[in-house]
């Protein structure tokens, strides 16, 4: 969907084997184009990393995400 809420509010679990627990993702990449978040990991794959967990292209799976109808660039 590219709302960015799943990681500024609860990273995956491959965003903490990479990084450690923080509270925003570092993979988490704004595109002023698109108008939307993207996952780095996912537009640039890194050897050895399974994605899996990040189910890309099964749509949002939080229905109760507050962001789902407005998304914009949050700091």
């Amino acid at each position: 969907m590219g709302c960015g809420w799943c990681c500024l509010d609860n990273p995956c679990g491959v965003s903490h084997s990479l990084h450690g627990y923080l509270p925003r993702c570092p993979e988490l990449l704004w595109d002023e184009t698109e108008g939307r978040y993207f996952c780095r990991l996912l537009v640039e794959p890194r050897p050895g990393v399974d994605l899996t967990e990040l189910r890309a292209g099964k749509g949002c799976c939080a229905p109760l995400n507050p962001w789902r109808g407005h998304l914009l660039r949050r700091r």
